[in-house]
């Protein structure tokens, strides 16, 4: 692990309270390089080489895309002549490259560079995304974020909102650690065991799933597995009682815990039922149901080449 001052990067929140001042792009920026110094900069840590950029892109008075700066493109191009070709780079923006509007510059100059990482933030949800280029692969995690869904949705006994997000993960951040040539991470969710990884559903159990539009002609036994951080590569193993390991299959569908959260509060997800999408990867598998067994015994594992989660289900 690193151990090291925290860093930040600039936010679309934080660009948008400058945007009364004279020169937009410039003074977009001004209150957070006055409180934190350059939005554009770049640190080792050991092995690893971390670049920190500002994908807010200003665009007139009120709104702003992804997009990195002609001078941002040089400084990563200067910067990384001088960083050897053994160290690990690591990415740092607010909004995602998937959704940066010039992003296949920032691959060019990365080429060569073989895995890179890049940290990304605000869609308030939890993704991972691979951008390809001349002997590059660019590993984008976008983080989700530790306020949620934007304090959206039913408070608890100390007021503090769900803020469930569109993917079904919960309020969050991840931890990384740092080998001298690789990397691992694993999701933390705020206020939740380290060891939750992940939401397994099962259909017939709840009684009150029958009144959600999603969830009412599932078949009894049917398991929804919401895998936190996971990704397309990632395999999920399902066995019962110690039994044979069976291979999930990967659905897109709406998470179970959205769909509640949404059937149950329309008033105050209002929102978040605008927003869904249907991209979300969930894990489905029917489980044949042991009649005379009612303290069945599900263990899942799942694995891709940067996490490795296990999970045991009673």
């Amino acid at each position: 692990m690193l151990r090291h001052p925290p860093r930040s990067t600039l936010s679309s929140s934080s660009a948008a309270s400058d945007v009364y001042k004279r020169q937009i792009r410039i003074n977009q920026t001004f209150s957070y390089n006055t409180a934190f110094g350059s939005a554009t900069y770049a640190f080792n840590e050991g092995n690893v080489h971390f670049i920190v950029l500002n994908n807010v892109y200003g665009k007139g008075t009120r709104s702003y895309v992804g997009k990195i700066s002609d001078s941002q493109l040089r400084f990563v191009s200067n910067d990384l002549k001088l960083v050897p070709k053994n160290a690990q780079i690591v990415l740092c923006m607010h909004i995602p490259l998937v959704h940066t509007t010039n992003s296949s510059a920032l691959i060019e100059i990365l080429e060569g560079r073989g895995n890179v990482l890049a940290l990304t933030g605000h869609m308030h949800q939890v993704e991972r995304n691979f951008l390809h280029g001349q002997d590059v692969c660019v590993h984008e995690l976008v983080t989700g974020a530790s306020c949620g869904f934007w304090w959206v949705g039913e408070k608890d006994w100390e007021g503090i909102p769900s803020a469930l997000m569109q993917c079904g993960t919960p309020r969050n951040y991840f931890v990384f650690d740092f080998t001298e040539k690789d990397y691992s991470f694993r999701y933390k969710g705020i206020g939740m065991d380290a060891s939750r990884q992940m939401n397994i559903w099962i259909a017939g159990i709840d009684s009150t799933d029958v009144y959600i539009d999603e969830l009412r002609n599932k078949h009894q036994g049917e398991m929804l597995v919401t895998v936190y951080g996971a990704s397309d590569s990632t395999i999920v193993r399902c066995r019962l009682d110690n039994g044979e390991w069976l291979l999930c299959e990967k659905k897109e569908e709406l998470d179970v815990n959205v769909a509640r959260v949404r059937s149950w509060n329309p008033v105050s997800y209002t929102h978040l039922r605008a927003h869904e999408t249907d991209s979300y990867l969930v894990c489905r598998l029917l489980l044949e149901k042991k009649k005379n067994n009612t303290n069945q015994s599900t263990e899942l594992h799942t694995t891709d080449s940067h996490t490795q989660k296990q999970l045991q289900y009673n």
